[in-house]
């Protein structure tokens, strides 16, 4: 198998599936096809990736952001149809997770990862690294998610439950945040 650089397709345009406080913008992608050569035969593609670097700009210190159209619109303009999508934050403190955003659970989700419960609580909060303080609370809610989130994807759809949506956790913000998402599969 030849990896194969094809011609680029356009991608959707920015802020599609972003909270009013947050931007998205396309700044890097890749694609490459894998390939089965024949005997004699033209080349079949068996396999593409395909790669981008999403920038997220947050605009709290705890916040999250709904990123289920983004990552959909990916998947379609990708044209994968059976494969996986992988949701990657290029950060310590800022994690990607899924569930349902009602608004019962999202105030109590935020709560959660803001940190500890009682005002006593220190999870390291006075440490410093590089001239400025270490916020444990937030590496530590991301050891409670995940910074890579991978899903299905099926007849070219992403696969998710009915009230399921892909969601950006920033845990010390705002900042500005590079996720990459690669899509990979059958066409």
């Amino acid at each position: 198998m030849a990896p194969l650089e094809p011609p680029l397709v356009a991608a959707p345009s920015v802020g599609e599936g972003c909270s009013r406080r947050a931007q998205v913008a396309r700044s890097h992608r890749s694609d490459v096809r894998y390939l089965l050569e024949g005997h004699g035969e033209p080349a079949t593609v068996i396999a593409v990736v395909h790669t981008d670097t999403l920038t997220v700009s947050t605009t709290e210190r705890v916040e999250l952001v709904d990123l289920t159209e983004r990552v959909t619109a990916a998947v379609a303009v990708r044209g994968v149809r059976e494969g996986l999508v992988n949701v990657c934050s290029l950060h310590t403190t800022a994690a990607e997770l899924v569930t349902r955003p009602e608004s019962s659970l999202l105030p109590a989700l935020k709560q959660a990862l803001e940190g500890p419960p009682s005002p006593g609580g220190d999870w390291g909060a006075g440490e410093t690294r590089g001239g400025g303080p270490v916020d444990a609370t937030a590496h530590l809610g991301v050891f409670m998610l995940a910074h890579s989130l991978t899903l299905q994807v099926s007849e070219g759809e992403l696969v998710l439950g009915e009230w399921q949506r892909v969601l950006l956790a920033e845990l010390d913000g705002p900042r500005a945040r590079q996720l990459r998402l690669q899509v990979w599969g059958t066409p």
